[in-house]
């Protein structure tokens, strides 16, 4: 058992076809994914990122964290299942353990994104997304 699924276990448990949406790039929702079993891919714009099929991988905790909207689209490549945090910053605050096993907290993530703000010549995410916003992810 993957120890983050354990801690999940009381969870609720979504299913997802091929081609449904957990996160779409854009959105807003707060919401964070445990993927419990599947694949997903991480889609920028129609480029894919990634794709994932390790149960316990998390999806959305850094727009949760931050309280912005999801930088990528997470859809289900296979029939998968993931568990649903729908107030995902209220459940990483309540559940340290977990945040402890992602590595991630708040001040884990302000400061990479102050990194990646750095590297790219920009100051806020309002001049990252006006940046990016033609940006060719195809090149």
């Amino acid at each position: 058992m993957y120890p983050i699924l354990d801690l999940c276990r009381d969870v609720p448990v979504r299913s997802f076809g091929p081609g449904e949406v957990l996160l779409a790039e854009g959105d807003k929702s707060g919401r964070l994914y445990v993927l419990a079993e599947g694949e997903v891919e991480i889609v920028k714009g129609d480029f894919q990122i990634n794709s994932v099929s390790e149960p316990g991988a998390i999806f959305g905790e850094i727009s949760a964290l931050l309280d912005v909207a999801h930088m990528a689209t997470v859809r289900a490549v296979t029939p998968a299942r993931a568990h649903e945090i729908r107030d995902g910053a209220q459940f990483l605050q309540a559940n340290q353990q977990i945040a402890f096993q992602m590595g991630v907290s708040i001040t884990t993530v302000k400061s990479y994104l102050q990194n990646v703000f750095y590297k790219l010549g920009v100051h806020s995410k309002t001049e990252l997304r006006l940046k990016f916003v033609h940006f060719d992810f195809k090149r």
